[in-house]
Order: C-alpha cells, then sequence, then structure tokens
C-alpha cells in the first residue's frame, strides 16, 4: 500500500459510505456487506466482516482507549474500494477504465477469498495476469492501455 494506511482506510471507507447513502436513493441493489454475502467464499465471510467493523469503530472511536492499538490488514481498505467499484456503475451508468482495470486487479490478486464466480466478472482472455500483489502500479501501466485499445476498437 502506498501511503498513510490510517488515512487510505479512513478515505476508502468514507467513499464506501457515500455510495452505501446514494444507494439508498437510488437503484437500492444492495451494500457492501451484502456483496460480501454474494462474493466472498462462505467459510471467510465471518472473518472479512469482523475485520471491517473492527477497524472502522477503532478509527471512528479511538478516544475512547487512546493507548489500544489495532493491527489491521494494509489490504483491507482495497475491499471498500472493490465494493465501490462494484457499486458506481450502478449508480453512474459507467464504468471508468480506472475502476474496471482496479477490479481486475483485486479479483486477480483476491481470488483465494472470492467464490469463482467472482473471476468470471472480469474477462482474462488474452491479457498477462502475472504480477505480484504489491506490484500494482506495474499492473495499472500495463492494463490501462490494453483497456484503452479494446475500447477504441469497439
Amino acid at each position: 500500500m502506498n501511503g498513510d494506511p490510517v488515512s487510505v482506510h479512513t478515505l476508502a471507507a468514507a467513499s464506501h459510505q457515500i455510495l452505501v447513502d446514494l444507494d439508498k436513493h437510488g437503484p437500492k441493489t444492495g451494500t457492501f456487506w451484502d456483496f460480501i454475502e454474494t462474493q466472498v467464499k462462505p467459510e471467510h465471510i465471518g472473518q472479512v466482516k469482523k475485520l471491517f467493523v473492527e477497524a472502522e469503530n477503532f478509527f471512528k472511536h479511538a478516544d475512547r482507549d487512546p493507548d489500544e492499538i489495532l493491527e489491521f490488514p494494509l489490504a483491507e481498505p482495497e475491499w471498500f474500494l472493490w465494493e465501490c467499484v462494484a457499486k458506481y456503475p450502478e449508480l453512474a451508468g459507467e464504468i471508468p477504465l480506472l475502476m474496471l482495470a482496479y477490479r481486475m486487479w483485486f479479483v486477480i490478486h483476491h481470488s483465494d477469498i472470492l467464490k469463482p464466480e467472482s473471476r468470471a466478472i472480469v474477462n482474462f482472455s488474452g491479457l498477462s495476469i502475472d504480477f505480484p500483489e504489491n506490484d500494482r502500479a506495474r499492473f495499472f501501466e500495463y492494463i490501462l492501455p490494453v483497456f484503452a485499445k479494446r475500447v477504441m476498437a469497439e
């Protein structure tokens, strides 16, 4: 992760909450929690939910125990962003290439937790997907021009 993990988490969680709130007044197609239920393997659902509630509550109520230390996975904000990328097209009627690239990157690097059908969301045909998890920038440098060429060809 690039940047301060608490700031990245807080911004990702706030962005997610905006889309959840907008969904209540728009398509009402479900929230992040519903998405977890449908996309995460059953044996991981409780673990994933606990991670999000724990960190969000800790950051929101840090004044309750200022000496407490929270260990949380640095990849956690990626899950909020994944939901944002899924929700945004429902609300905006479009999916920017950057979001499509993020969605592909996320599914590739979290396929161990996601259900197999989640991987089918992204079309992997003809694309190199051999990028280590910590090389997200290189993945984006590779995939964005590929997507742009495909869009121009359509």
